[in-house]
């Protein structure tokens, strides 16, 4: 992954969504960060925006058209349900406004792809909050299997599972874009396209959707060709896991919580040579927000940086509309 270029220049950012997820992680980050300005909020729960407004300061709009018309505003985060998405979304570009919009990007993978190039053509930059993309471990993990000692990538295994959670919200509505497949399943897939920089030459993708009113977990395996394998596996209500192996000729390697962690935590790699030799390297901390927050910041003046996000949400759309049809058809690959 290439290095973003930061300038001095603050924007105005406004916040889309006051879940607990935006109030736990994207608020803060926010209220940290050195490329952005808390302009206001909306939601749709008066109580809830005027507790971040007394908290954080800011705006507390009372409709979407008046935060979209704020001229104030530059960038839009969107933290509402999944399935709101695409609408929400629409309207931001249509507001000559940029976008950094929660995973997944819709619930769609034709939507996204739709998107992207509405936000291309008005020159917008579009963000899809993969935000463990940007943190130094991931980056590390590239660096290591895109060094030629590495050797050759021959399989990916790739876990992410959470157990019940006390407020799942939307994640319980199938019509809000809930699920494990849209919020879980999701990161290993971005992981693995990442890693990979190619969409496999088949996917094969089971999902458990029987006994709740939406999918609760899923394994999928792609193939790429080659003897180059990825295996992902996710799921609710089980005990909590975010870890991510790669298989290489020369070495191999496993990250723990590659997905989430907290500002603090010092993450590491588990690095072994061709004989099994451990070799440890810890990477300082930080936080995946801010850290996606400077590449945005970057891409809104920086054309190869704007380019970069507009390919990974790209390539992230390209993949789920591979793991929707393998859901449709088991002749998928064959």
């Amino acid at each position: 992954m290439a290095l973003y270029l930061k300038t001095s220049k603050r924007l105005g950012i406004a916040l889309w969504g006051l879940g607990s997820h935006a109030r736990k992680n994207i608020l803060p980050a926010i209220a940290k960060s050195d490329v952005f300005d808390l302009i206001g909020v909306f939601t749709r729960n008066s109580d809830n925006a005027q507790q971040v407004s007394d908290e954080y300061g800011g705006r507390n709009w009372s409709s979407q058209e008046a935060m979209l018309v704020d001229q104030d505003v530059g960038v839009v985060y969107i933290a509402t349900p999944t399935g709101l998405h695409f609408e929400h979304c629409q309207a931001v570009i249509e507001s000559n406004k940029h976008i950094i919009c929660e995973k997944a990007l819709t619930d769609d993978g034709n939507k996204s792809l739709q998107l992207i190039e509405q936000a291309r053509e008005k020159g917008l930059v579009l963000c899809e909050a993969f935000m463990f993309l940007y943190h130094p471990h991931f980056r590390k993990v590239l660096e290591i299997i895109q060094n030629a000692s590495f050797g050759k990538i021959y399989n990916i295994s790739c876990y992410f599972g959470l157990p019940e959670l006390e407020n799942p919200g939307f994640r319980q509505s199938k019509e809000l874009g809930g699920g494990a497949f849209l919020d879980v399943g999701s990161y290993t897939f971005s992981a693995v396209v990442s890693l990979f920089e190619i969409l496999p030459d088949s996917l094969t993708i089971e999902i458990d959707d029987q006994h709740s009113t939406v999918d609760m977990s899923g394994v999928a395996h792609l193939n790429f060709g080659s003897m180059q394998h990825a295996y992902l596996n996710w799921g609710y209500q089980r005990a909590y896991r975010a870890e991510l192996m790669v298989w290489g000729e020369n070495q191999s390697l496993y990250a723990d919580r590659i997905f989430s962690k907290k500002d603090c935590f010092e993450a590491e790699i588990v690095l072994r040579n061709v004989y099994g030799q451990v070799e440890k390297i810890t990477v300082d901390p930080a936080n995946s927000f801010i850290e996606m927050f400077n590449l945005v910041q970057s891409a809104i003046q920086n054309k190869d940086d704007k380019e970069l996000l507009y390919q990974q949400a790209q390539q992230q759309a390209k993949m789920m509309c591979l793991a929707e049809e393998a859901t449709k058809s088991s002749d998928y690959g064959k």
